[in-house]
């Protein structure tokens, strides 16, 4: 992504009011401790045993935060009951509450125990308990929108007639009912929506119509002629017998067609809840804002969900509208730091609507074209130099962003490298947050930065959202995931590559596998998604990747440090939910290539934990035994944690618990934790630090450290 150049010859652009943009974590209190019922206590992010509940806490609001709109989040697994000062809030969505707190008086919080389907013995963990001080008159608009997200009610019909002709054969006759919640179904064309543990088979009509891992649909009719009997089964595959589950019910398309509405326009005012926590002057707004019908999640009635989604989207055009009208513009992403290099460094950030972006550094300023999407590329620089720079949007500034050069000749370097943060923006921010307090010259994320790439939002909302305590001040790259390549199979990934600016100066570089000096090091960045083998994925020799690894490690070769970055990695002991010990080609085909030229630290995500081993030479490619690498796993960057060892590796030192690998049950390791590592060299001596974030906030100590020479 290459859009603008500004470089320092260019004269200031000045004379406008300064409206600085807010950042809604700016007035907010952190509820850590909280009292059990049973005379104990517990910290956020722990999990809650039956006989704690309720949990409390009583809150003093400081003066400073008594002009604002303050809004209470509370978050537990499984859906809760909250009292503020004895009066019970409204339902939340999902697992999450938000509701207001009265500024004028010490706040009096009681959290009840959690009910959640299917939760079984589990004790819940506390996610979420703050609260946020936002611009008198918005927090109801905030609080609206936080509250109305979800799906709608339009579940469909389950089917209850069942056949168990064993644990692993599942059948059963459907007839097509005249009408569901409402709709009726002549013509129409139905679903079957399939819960299948671990997954299944499943034939309909004695056709196969699919296979199912975990959940999903399949077609049970174009076209519905009520009362029509329709024969299925599923057979189910799995480990173990116990686990084996299945469940069924009919969806009509037109159901689903609704939820994808009701997704979109929940996205739609996510992004418009930027506006209301950033903008100064946002409470002008919040009138028009509050018009709008959004309280259709769980309606189960199809014509009344359509005709509510038919009047909020026109809500929302005419909302939109006016904003347009009076020039209002915001950013959806706050400007973030790429490629960053001793003479120039990139900015890119993101706004609401198109406009000709303004970038200030020092004295010089810069326009890039019309646009949501905007990158800037300041040249000219100095190295080992500090500089600051800001954006505008519409009009609001950015806060002011500061920045040091790298400078070539310099022997010391500190890094940080983390990974696969997807699903959790909550848990993500505070990695982010606790790497931004170890202040590190760059930063390299070993991917899995969002759940499904084509699902557009969640590159903000799951990777530059939470990045914005970091990216602002620290340039940052990728090591780009699988999970990047959710829908796009083998790509190109087109969100990844409109959203990040990556060093494509080696020949043969591109966005996904490039390379990179910083100081003493050399850093080279993989892909090994890009291609299967029979045993998984692969970089096949021979690829254009294959050869400019080959080309990039000869160039190299001066370097002092050096290290490798992709996902996957080579060598892995844990997983959970079934058998992972790594990939089989990259072990094969690419780590013979890393050991000959003594790469110092090969770097990997895609495992939920911290694994680490140290050289264990000689290497031996006939074989493959021993290592001169040391190898790094960095998978808790806020993604669901992995909780089981399969396998012992001689590379691997740690987790060193034993390995079961004909169990799938959680372990108890130590080392499945959220975590960063940080990198310091100095000279011929580096010191590799993992740091530990507790799961509600906070450092929570270190976990593993070593030192390596020359």
């Amino acid at each position: 992504m290459a859009i603008g150049m500004l470089t320092l010859a260019v004269a200031s652009a000045a004379g406008e009011a300064d409206l600085v943009a807010r950042d809604e974590t700016d007035g907010r209190i952190m509820l850590r401790e909280w009292s059990t019922s049973d005379g104990g206590a517990v910290r956020l992010g722990e999990s809650v045993g039956q006989a704690e509940f309720p949990l409390r806490t009583q809150v003093e609001i400081p003066p400073s935060l008594r002009v604002n709109d303050l809004l209470l989040y509370v978050e537990l697994q499984g859906k809760t009951s909250v009292f503020v000062d004895g009066v019970e809030t409204r339902p939340g969505r999902g697992d999450l509450i938000v509701c207001p707190i009265d500024a004028e008086k010490p706040a009096s919080i009681r959290v009840h125990e959690p009910y959640s389907e299917g939760r079984g013995m589990t004790p819940p963990r506390f996610r979420q308990a703050e609260i946020r001080a936002y611009l008198h008159g918005t927090g109801r608009v905030i609080s609206m929108i936080e509250m109305s997200r979800g799906p709608l009610g339009l579940d469909g019909k389950e089917i209850d007639s069942w056949d168990a002709e064993s644990l692993q054969q599942w059948s059963g006759e459907i007839e097509i009912p005249i009408a569901i919640q409402g709709l009726q179904l002549r013509g129409e064309k139905l679903l079957l929506k399939v819960r299948a543990y671990p997954e299944g088979e499943v034939l309909i009509g004695g056709a196969a119509a699919g296979r199912i891992r975990g959940k999903g649909t399949v077609v049970l009719c174009e076209q519905a002629q009520p009362g029509r009997k329709v024969p299925f089964k599923i057979t189910l595959r799995g480990r173990k017998e116990e686990w084996l589950t299945a469940r069924a019910r009919i969806l009509p398309q037109a159901f689903v067609d609704a939820e994808k509405r009701k997704i979109a326009f929940d996205a739609a005012w996510m992004r418009w809840r930027r506006l209301f926590a950033q903008h100064p002057e946002a409470d002008r707004w919040a009138k028009q804002a509050m018009a709008s019908p959004l309280a259709l999640a769980g309606v189960k009635d199809y014509p009344e969900c359509r005709e509510g989604l038919a009047r909020a989207e026109r809500a929302l055009e005419e909302f939109e509208s006016l904003l347009r009208r009076e020039g209002e513009n915001f950013f959806i992403v706050r400007p973030y730091l790429q490629d960053i290099r001793p003479d120039s460094v990139k900015v890119l950030w993101e706004s609401m609507f198109p406009y000709e972006g303004l970038l200030e550094c020092g004295s010089a300023s810069h326009r890039t074209p019309m646009g949501t999407l905007h990158e800037a590329t300041i040249s000219g620089l100095e190295p080992g130099r500090t500089y600051t720079y800001r954006v505008r949007c519409g009009r609001l500034w950015s806060r002011t962003g500061t920045f040091r050069t790298p400078d070539p000749s310099s022997k010391r370097a500190r890094f940080a490298v983390w990974g696969d943060n997807r699903t959790d923006p909550l848990m993500h921010e505070r990695v982010v947050i606790e790497m931004a307090t170890a202040k590190p010259d760059i930063a390299v994320n070993v991917g899995d930065v969002v759940t499904t790439g084509e699902n557009l939002p969640e590159w903000v909302d799951e990777y530059l959202e939470p990045l914005r305590f970091l990216g602002r001040d620290v340039a940052t790259y990728i090591a780009i995931g699988n999970h990047e390549y959710g829908g796009f199979e083998l790509g190109p990934v087109p969100p990844f590559e409109a959203r990040v600016a990556h060093p494509t100066t080696s020949p043969g570089s591109t966005e996904y596998c490039y390379s990179f000096d910083h100081g003493p090091c050399h850093f080279i960045v993989l892909d090994p998604n890009q291609a299967k083998g029979l045993k998984g994925l692969r970089i096949p020799p021979g690829s254009a990747q294959y050869k400019w690894l080959l080309e990039d490690l000869d160039r190299s070769k001066g370097a002092r440090w050096r290290f490798a970055f992709f996902h996957q990695p080579p060598y892995s002991e844990c997983w959970s939910g079934g058998y992972y010990d790594g990939e089989v080609h990259l072990r094969e085909e690419i780590v013979p290539i890393l050991e000959q030229a003594r790469i110092d630290i090969v770097f990997s995500g895609h495992t939920h934990d911290y694994e680490r081993g140290l050289p264990h030479p000689p290497y031996d490619p006939a074989t493959g035994n021993g290592n001169f690498v040391t190898y790094i796993i960095t998978g808790g960057g806020g993604s669901p944690l992995d909780d089981h060892k399969y396998r012992d590796w001689p590379q691997i030192d740690i987790p060193d618990h034993g390995a079961d690998p004909k169990s799938d049950d959680p372990d108890g390791g130590m080392y499945y934790q959220y975590h960063f590592c940080l990198i310091e060299i100095d000279g011929d001596r580096l010191r590799f630090t993992a740091h530990r974030v507790d799961p509600g906030g906070g450092p929570g100590g270190i976990l593993d450290s070593f030192e390596l020479s020359k």
